[in-house]
């Protein structure tokens, strides 16, 4: 009983005292908030970027859709280009559409830019700029989309496999690249 009612008084005691929060747990609770902080602003930038990146994939897989529906309706590929303005120019079919006028037309991403060029009536190459900076092309002759340029603007080398597949030279892919405004 006596162990029992100092173990009490023990407990009484430590309920009133109040001690300070220990100043290196706060500065540690700060720190990894901000790493948390920092690290998800990068990661969201990240999903950004990737998420633009697709979207300008997803302009050359639209362009070759187009263009074999052009082509279906009129033997006939169009040349097309617009710019991260959103300007459009390009060559017609026989019924005086432009490309994104055809029966499956579309739209490029907004501030994004294509480069459609056509190769002696035989077939297309496209570029297509992301709003990241990143530069990607496919052309008529595989499925395959090639990197060119990455979000910072630097070049990316095409390798002679994939200039091979493509059925294009490096000079051509510079000169479609280029083509993007």
């Amino acid at each position: 009983m006596k162990k029992l009612k100092g173990l009490m008084a023990r407990i009484g005691t430590l309920r009133q005292e109040r001690g300070a929060t220990d100043p290196i747990l706060v500065v540690a609770a700060m720190a990894v908030t901000l790493v948390l902080l920092v690290g998800g602003s990068f990661l969201i930038s990240g999903i950004i970027t990737n998420g633009q990146n697709l979207n300008a994939k997803s302009d050359l897989d639209k362009i070759a859709v187009a263009q074999a529906a052009s082509f279906a309706e009129g033997d006939t590929y169009l040349s097309y280009n617009v710019t991260k303005a959103g300007v459009e120019t390009g060559t017609t079919n026989a019924a005086g559409d432009r490309l994104s006028d055809t029966s499956i037309g579309f739209n490029v991403t907004e501030g994004g830019s294509l480069n459609v060029v056509l190769v002696g009536g035989q077939g297309w190459r496209a570029a297509s700029g992301s709003v990241s900076g990143a530069a990607y092309i496919k052309t008529s002759e595989n499925n395959k989309v090639v990197e060119v340029r990455t979000e910072t603007g630097a070049s990316v080398p095409v390798s002679a496999a994939d200039l091979a597949k493509l059925g294009i030279t490096q000079a051509q892919v510079d000169a479609l690249v280029d083509g993007l405004n």
